[in-house]
């Protein structure tokens, strides 16, 4: 199998058994990097993803380093791989040891780290360092590593439009949230959906908002360590990965302070607006750490309008989603409302002039929604969209 992966044409795979030794080449994380990181600089450098500018390099420098270790395969498989979690302890304790070296100004130091690194990985070049060393928690071990990856991934969906982090519903209740459901939903009472809404919502589907999904520092008996639970109100300094206790908690501050004075005033908002890029990287910040955040919205305030559009989508169905838009057959309408995904229309011919709004050159008719036309996205309130939610269950 090795030998036939070797054989196989990319432009990375040749550089790769160029360089690599004969009892490596075809397998091994070296040798997967190694083609990846060329085949990676074939297809991300060469994607118009963004306008060119500062944004757009930051955005090719993230999705470089996540297809280079990643590809095409889920995050938390990749790093469940002992291999993989050696290669991230290893490089990561360096890249430690080479921030420490450049915080203290030990240049001689830094530059042997540095020879160290390039050895390691020769596929990481000084932007991508860069990145690893300046994220909120910096990279030092496998599970910052993993954070890294994860909200990278997250990133990308997120920016063409996708659903960034997605709730699992569980299959079943434990008993005492099953009781505290059939109290809600049996007793002859009058109940504040706005307050009880999300906790019904949470205990009917998923079982409440899970604490071990998050990465972040502690000090435990005087020592810096990574954990991996974060409580939700836990403060976002020092979190490389927010758990969803956390996400949900953030997501209730934010619903609280918005609910007399509106985010977004008339459920409207101006992709093209001055402030565009400020509000996109608030909302960011619900879910995602404050490097990504910025990364997001400087992408947006670089992007033409339909990236805009897309970019602003997928934070907003993925944050309809964590608060369980996605889980009844009515809600998904309007999740994919959010996600700026209605069905579309295609429109009829004018008899009078022969004019179609939705024929291309070609004759080709595309489908055609009256937002494709408007620099405007409609918005829903975090309230209403607990509201939906919490109706429909």
């Amino acid at each position: 199998l090795d030998a036939v992966q070797a054989a196989k044409y990319s432009p990375g795979r040749q550089v790769a058994n160029l360089i690599t030794p004969e009892q490596l080449e075809g397998s091994g994380f070296f040798y997967r990097a190694v083609s990846g990181a060329v085949d990676a600089a074939y297809r991300v450098f060469a994607d118009p993803l963004l306008i060119a500018g500062k944004a757009k390099r930051a955005v090719d420098i993230s999705r470089y380093s996540l297809d280079v270790v990643i590809g095409g395969n889920k995050v938390d498989e990749v790093f469940a791989r002992p291999q993989m979690q050696n290669f991230w302890n290893t490089y990561g304790a360096d890249l430690g040891a080479f921030k420490k070296a450049i915080d203290s100004g030990a240049t001689k130091e830094a530059v042997a780290i540095k020879q160290r690194l390039t050895r390691i990985a020769p596929e990481f070049g000084d932007p991508v360092i860069k990145s690893f060393i300046n994220a909120d928690v910096p990279i030092t071990n496998a599970d910052t590593a993993k954070a890294f990856f994860l909200n990278a991934k997250q990133v990308e969906e997120m920016m063409m439009g996708q659903i960034g982090r997605k709730r699992v519903m569980i299959p079943r209740l434990d008993p005492l949230r099953k009781a505290r459901v059939t109290t809600l939903t049996t007793a002859n009472k009058v109940f504040n959906m706005d307050r009880i809404g999300p906790r019904l919502v949470d205990d009917n589907y998923f079982g409440g908002a899970s604490t071990d999904d998050g990465i972040a520092k502690a000090i435990i008996d005087g020592q810096e360590t990574i954990v991996n639970t974060v409580k939700a109100n836990r403060e976002a300094k020092g979190t490389a990965r927010f758990s969803m206790a956390q996400v949900q908690y953030r997501v209730d501050r934010f619903k609280a302070k918005f609910s007399q004075v509106p985010f977004f005033e008339d459920d409207l908002f101006d992709v093209t607006s001055k402030d565009g890029a400020s509000k996109v990287y608030r909302y960011a910040r619900l879910v995602l750490p404050k490097n990504e955040s910025r990364l997001i919205a400087q992408a947006f305030d670089n992007a033409e309008v339909g990236r805009k559009k897309e970019i602003f989508y997928g934070l907003q169905s993925t944050i309809a989603d964590i608060r369980g838009i996605n889980i009844t057959k009515e809600t998904k309408v309007i999740g994919d409302q959010l996600k700026g995904t209605p069905k579309r229309e295609f429109a009829a011919t004018d008899p009078r002039t022969g004019y179609n709004p939705a024929a291309l050159p070609d004759g080709e008719q595309v489908g055609l929604i009256l937002s494709d036309l408007s620099d405007y996205v409609t918005t829903l309130s975090v309230r209403d969209i607990d509201r939906a939610a919490a109706r429909s269950t």
